[in-house]
């Protein structure tokens, strides 16, 4: 799920760019419906995944967010966090399992 999120925000986009094209040849309207209906389903499980991390205390919260959301690599989120690379990737770990009983609930 949280691998997902920068495609969540891609795919809605790509969405939205077919309505404009077809709008501009007025043509295809209830496909452009369905498209604007897939579009604002994927937006809201991107914030449904916001969501579920703002709920997360610290440090969790910034790891997934550093790490998924804005797709940092592990090198690069344990020199912003000041951590070494292997605590890094437990805390990472111990994140991932707190996501997934945050969303389970």
């Amino acid at each position: 799920m949280l691998n997902s999120y920068k495609l969540l925000s891609l795919r809605a986009d790509l969405r939205y760019e077919k309505i404009s094209f077809y709008k501009k040849y007025n043509a295809a309207g209830e496909y452009c419906e369905v498209l604007a209906r897939q579009a604002k389903e994927l937006l809201a499980a991107r914030d449904n995944i916001n969501a579920v991390v703002d709920s997360l205390a610290e440090p969790y919260r910034t790891v997934l967010y550093l790490r998924f959301i804005e797709g940092h690599t592990v090198e690069k989120t344990a020199e912003i966090m000041f951590y070494s690379y292997r605590w890094l990737m437990r805390l990472q770990a111990t994140a991932i399992q707190e996501f997934r009983k945050a969303v389970n609930k």
